[in-house]
């Protein structure tokens, strides 16, 4: 990899897909995607997952969502 990006998710599934559309189609398989979700309560890891199974597999391949709880 030569890029990482990593994201915070807690509480923003208001825009948790504009966040994704926006960035998924300009990953490459240089670049890693990694989202950490911090203990959130709403639908935003759900949303998360529903986009990245859109994306390619190259792609998927390349993100992870780690979870945590929520450490404030």
């Amino acid at each position: 990899m030569k890029l990482s990006i990593i994201s915070p998710v807690y509480e923003v599934d208001s825009y948790i897909e504009c966040f994704l559309e926006s960035l998924l189609w300009q990953l490459t398989t240089d670049v890693e995607l990694i989202l950490v979700n911090d203990g959130t309560n709403d639908n935003s890891i759900k949303l998360a997952e529903k986009l990245i199974k859109k994306s390619s597999p190259e792609i998927q391949k390349n993100i992870t969502i780690l979870h945590q709880k929520n450490q404030g």
